[in-house]
């Protein structure tokens, strides 16, 4: 996942689950306005001889933005938000992140996908909740 490299464009357009994986991996480095390389290699050094890995041909505009948009996805999300990005941003294992909130595992993993799935769509229209509901839960039979 870590050698991907998705254009903007090709992210909004289509918001697949790669997409937000990669975005919610890169987090930080969006919400500072800096969207990062293709290759890693092809960035610029600061005044202090640091070299800065950034896709310098993205706006810190579309960098901010791309993060204003993954980030509302999340808090969406609310509580799995939260742990989508201790997962894929933090890179806490599961196992981890259910012994801390004191979940069991397969719930943490299972919370992730979901989140995951909500997340990655192109449109998000429905609250997590309704779209929750509406997907998960078992039908009433009459």
């Amino acid at each position: 996942m870590l050698d991907e490299w998705y254009p903007p464009s090709e992210i909004w357009s289509h918001w697949w689950k790669p997409h937000c994986i990669w975005l919610i991996t890169h987090l930080q480095e969006l919400k500072e306005g800096h969207y990062p390389t293709r290759d890693g290699g092809s960035g610029y050094t600061d005044g202090y001889g640091k070299t800065k890995n950034y896709h310098t041909s993205h706006s810190t505009a579309e960098a901010e933005e791309m993060y204003a948009e993954i980030d509302r996805r999340l808090v969406k999300c609310r509580e799995d938000g939260v742990l989508l990005k201790l997962h894929y941003a933090l890179g806490e294992s599961p196992e981890v992140i259910a012994k801390h909130f004191d979940i069991p595992t397969d719930e943490v993993e299972r919370r992730i996908k979901i989140a995951l799935k909500y997340i990655a769509r192109k449109k998000v229209n429905f609250t997590y909740r309704r779209w929750f509901y509406a997907k998960y839960q078992p039908k009433k039979l009459n």
